[in-house]
């Protein structure tokens, strides 16, 4: 990815902006107030998100 951004900068005539960079920041981590809240959300990503996709597309199977 650095080397795109440099080369895109260079491409554009612009080489001062080759060598100043955002710094690379991590995300905070998530804090919950419960473990029960925790597995909820894990679930509900591992689980939830592709059970709406599968009823998204049920439904426009059903209205084709």
């Amino acid at each position: 990815l650095e080397f795109v951004l440099n080369a895109v900068d260079w491409l554009a005539q612009d080489e001062d902006l080759i060598a100043i960079r955002a710094k690379e920041r991590t995300p905070p981590p998530l804090v919950f107030e419960s473990e029960a809240l925790q597995e909820l959300v894990k679930w509900a990503n591992v689980a939830g998100v592709p059970l709406v996709l599968i009823v998204l597309a049920a439904l426009h199977l059903w209205r084709r």
